[in-house]
């Protein structure tokens, strides 16, 4: 794939920042499965405490934000690096080998 684009670094501040304004005002509904399910990826990935903290922000907000819904039930980031292997192995086979030095 061939672009004229250039990447640009940013620091966290910017990211935010970059982030709130591509996903102002977005909110989901918490239903209980919703919230099930987050609580579960927290719990998977980051153990008991932070699965505790993460339904306590989710009940003080009222509603999954455009991070949780991203992370959580578009993309489930608990499973997310079930694939890589496949990935790796696909660019090899297409003559990119960066991934093993």
């Amino acid at each position: 794939m061939v672009h004229d684009e250039v990447y640009h670094e940013l620091d966290a501040k910017q990211l935010l920042e970059a982030f709130d304004l591509k996903y102002d005002g977005f909110s989901l509904e918490a239903t209980e499965e919703r919230k099930a399910i987050l609580e579960e990826i927290c719990k998977t990935l980051h153990r008991e405490e932070f699965a505790v903290d993460c339904r306590e922000r989710l009940r003080e907000a009222g509603y999954i934000n455009a991070a949780q819904y991203r992370f959580c039930l578009h993309y489930r980031a608990d499973r997310l690096p079930d694939g890589n292997e496949d990935l790796v192995r696909a660019t090899e086979e297409v003559g990119f080998n960066w991934f093993r030095r």
